[in-house]
């Protein structure tokens, strides 16, 4: 998530003729901004302008899944993009604080909902009975608040960790990094709580619950139209989660490297951690995708936005 890695192999391979990457990787990222806000924007127009019948726990989750991703892409994308193409940080303290902080919040506001779903989809499937006084809309925004919270408390490190930092030969250069110099090993630590709680117990909890889902699924009845509802929705939200887990491991597995192993600073790593920022910006824009081609409801709700609009 962070610039740390990327900033420090700027740093390391700094030259002063123009690399590839500098052109290339903004026009990566300037394609993943124009869709991911297009089509995020999209399924938030579409569920706030929706009837009852769109109003439900759900669609809660998912409005909150996508304000995650826009402010994600708004925050992130094209700050990453100015650290491949500019040769040092113009846009002082208060955005190298924010902009991480936003970065981290969102991320985990985002792993944070896909648990929250999951909870929803086992209480839908194998408890619908007694569930049915909690899954409610207002239960459903409570459990958000829940995960705001928590996503901007764990990522509030961020405002007081990063800083505006001079480097250079012929020249002095900002650079905005993460400085933990109070405590030995404390980037690490956090490195460490931030996977745990924030990638590898959601993706326990999220895993547990769609087998629980599943199993219930299979020894119902199959020819039930309720039953072929709950199946499309939770195979929706099934791909969700393997797409994020999928696009966020390279991150992951570079941030640990980068603390817990010898990570040499080469041309090869480099790339490497092109191809993660990549991966995890990415999956910012994929979820309309998914929601196109998976929910028949969705694809009839942009029907009717589009013929309002033209209206």
């Amino acid at each position: 998530m962070d610039l740390q890695e990327n900033t420090t192999a700027n740093m390391t391979l700094a030259a002063d003729e123009p690399r590839p990457e500098s052109v290339i990787v903004p026009a990566i990222f300037a394609f993943i901004f124009c869709l991911g806000v297009f089509g995020n924007a999209l399924v938030i127009a579409v569920l706030l302008r929706t009837g009852k019948e769109m109003q439900n726990t759900t669609n809660v989750f998912i409005l909150n899944l996508s304000i995650a991703d826009l402010f994600f892409i708004i925050f992130c994308v094209p700050f990453q993009a100015t650290v491949y193409s500019l040769p040092e940080w113009v846009f002082g303290l208060f955005m190298c604080k924010f902009v991480h902080f936003c970065q981290c919040t969102t991320m985990l506001a985002s792993i944070f909902n896909l648990v929250a779903m999951a909870i929803d989809r086992y209480l839908a499937v194998v408890h619908p009975v007694t569930s049915m006084d909690i899954r409610k809309p207002q239960s459903a925004w409570l459990a958000e608040l829940v995960v705001w919270v928590l996503a901007m408390g764990t990522a509030s490190p961020y405002l007081v960790y990063y800083d505006i930092v001079n480097h250079g030969t012929k020249s002095e250069q900002e650079f905005c990094i993460e400085v933990w110099e109070e405590i030995e090993n404390q980037r690490p630590v956090y490195i460490a709580f931030q996977f745990t709680f924030g990638y590898v117990l959601p993706l326990m909890i999220i895993t547990i619950c769609y087998c629980l889902v599943i199993k219930r699924l299979n020894a119902t009845s199959k020819r039930s139209q309720a039953n072929r509802a709950k199946k499309r929705i939770t195979k929706m939200l099934i791909v969700v989660v393997v797409v994020f887990g999928i696009c966020w491991l390279p991150h992951h597995i570079m941030h640990l490297w980068v603390n817990f192993g010898e990570f040499p600073y080469t041309m090869t790593t480099y790339v490497l951690k092109l191809f993660s920022h990549c991966m995890a910006y990415a999956n910012s824009c994929l979820n309309p995708i998914i929601y196109a081609f998976l929910s028949t409801e969705f694809r009839k709700a942009v029907g009717e936005l589009a013929c309002h609009k033209r209206g």
